[in-house]
């Protein structure tokens, strides 16, 4: 393969199949070389062509805790999340608090999520 920037996705879709042929090559050889410098040239094209919205910071938290099976409760027993309800001062912040949720640092969260 000539190694050229991806320009399309008929590119695109050589790189990757090239990317997949070469997938189990040793490493420090020439052909881990060709995998490195491939995969890097495929990420730019992926982060140009699809512009993928970072998670919203309260649903990323129930998905991980559902994918790991425990519950919003069990989090917060473990100390991974921490929430006061008291301190929550702004709509926002009111928001999460009702959700059961929590954050050490309020302003922190607020930021994030604004």
């Amino acid at each position: 393969m000539n190694l050229r920037p991806i320009k399309n996705d008929a590119d695109y879709a050589a790189a990757l199949a090239e990317v997949s042929r070469l997938f189990d090559a040793r490493p420090e050889t020439p052909e881990s070389d060709l995998l490195e410098i491939l995969t890097t040239l495929v990420e730019v094209y992926e982060d140009r062509k699809y512009d993928i919205p970072l998670p919203d910071r309260v649903e990323a938290i129930k998905y991980h805790a559902a994918s790991c099976g425990l519950s919003l409760h069990e989090l917060e027993q473990h100390h991974i999340i921490f929430i006061r309800p008291e301190l929550a001062a702004t709509p926002i912040t009111q928001k999460i608090a009702n959700m059961n949720l929590s954050v050490s640092d309020w302003s922190s969260m607020e930021q994030e999520i604004a």
